[in-house]
């Protein structure tokens, strides 16, 4: 039987408002000139939770300075499909900043959704 936090997460978590920010692929058009695409937003309730030294070591990223990483936990069921090119934006506490999407485990048949990320504007 899957675990299904969607009832119990808000009345122990504080849930906070994420945006998902896709920039598409730009392409030329017709008249050959370049064209960047519109950036499209979805919004979801996450609950936010700090990295573990752990989880940093498993990632493996070798010599690459680590900032400001946290979990992203999904409240809802998200049906979009991520990538390393999206953004993430919340208010973390020190105001809205947006994030790098570092790896995400998304298993929708269990309603278990994870997405690490990373601060990209310090």
């Amino acid at each position: 039987m899957p675990i299904d936090m969607a009832g119990t997460i808000d009345g122990n978590f504080a849930s906070t408002t994420v945006t998902l920010i896709q920039a598409p692929d730009g392409d030329y058009d017709d008249d050959g000139i370049w064209d960047d695409g519109t950036t499209t937003t979805t919004t979801f309730k996450a609950c936010i939770q700090p990295v573990s030294p752990k989880e940093i070591v498993d990632l493996e990223l070798g010599s690459q300075r680590i900032t400001d990483m946290r979990n992203v936990y999904p409240v809802s069921s998200i049906n979009f499909e991520l990538s390393p090119f999206m953004r993430v934006q919340f208010d973390d506490g020190l105001g809205v900043r947006e994030y790098r999407i570092v790896k995400s485990d998304i298993r929708p048949w269990n309603n278990y959704y994870k997405i690490i990320v990373e601060v990209t504007n310090d």
